[in-house]
């Protein structure tokens, strides 16, 4: 069969304009596929919580309680503290509408005690409180123990005490010690019931403003 020249010209151009098409909707080249899933391949190798460029970071650090001292007492909202001077503790006192007992030293004007109610006895020496005494469960030390904690409360907390000895107030206790660089916490259980398993009394002081082995009352 004979093919004419103008047959063979409509069948070339055909044949090209099928090899350079326009890909119909909703349909993909192989080309444009492969470039795509290159992309994708590059996106799934950001790090976890990087962000894009431009991008701003949502992340917050994550908030903590604040640590108080050792050399610290806390009562309800009040928060007390040894070397804490006497005008300041009166004010926190007044402001907090919390009634209290001032039993001064005889003959002098900078030292005494505050009694607060049956919970605490704050000591003071010129004018500078130097001991606290718990009586009750209401105070409690910086680190959250109480008159009434157990031993096993305490050591979790504090750790392994520094010392220990016994004691004869008001009946036999033993004394489990804990000594930083500006106070001591000291944390008595008596030995006989009702109170052998927990703590007897409570004390954080200056040392060498007012040792262990004042007798405060």
């Amino acid at each position: 069969m004979k093919i004419w020249p103008a047959a063979v010209l409509a069948l070339t151009l055909f044949l090209s304009a099928c090899a350079g098409r326009t890909p119909i909707a909703g349909q993909s080249s192989p080309e444009i596929s492969a470039a795509n899933d290159a992309d994708v391949s590059q996106a799934g190798t950001r790090t976890a919580g990087e962000d894009s460029p431009g991008s701003e970071s949502v992340s917050e650090p994550p908030e903590t309680e604040p640590v108080l001292s050792d050399d610290t007492v806390i009562l309800g909202d009040l928060t007390f503290s040894l070397y804490e001077n006497r005008q300041d503790f009166t004010a926190k006192l007044t402001g907090a509408d919390i009634s209290y007992t001032y039993s001064a030293v005889p003959g002098s004007d900078s030292s005494g005690s505050y009694r607060i109610g049956q919970a605490l006895t704050a000591y003071f020496e010129n004018d500078i409180c130097v001991r606290f005494r718990f009586w009750n469960e209401a105070p409690q030390t910086g680190r959250g123990i109480r008159k009434g904690d157990s031993y096993a409360q305490m050591t979790k907390q504090y750790g392994e005490p520094h010392d220990q000895y016994t004691l004869h107030y008001k009946g036999e206790y033993d004394a489990y010690v804990y000594s930083f660089d500006d106070c001591v916490c000291e944390f008595g259980i008596a030995r006989t019931a009702p109170d052998a398993d927990s703590f007897y009394n409570i004390d954080v002081y200056i040392p060498d403003l007012f040792p262990a082995y004042t007798d405060p009352d």
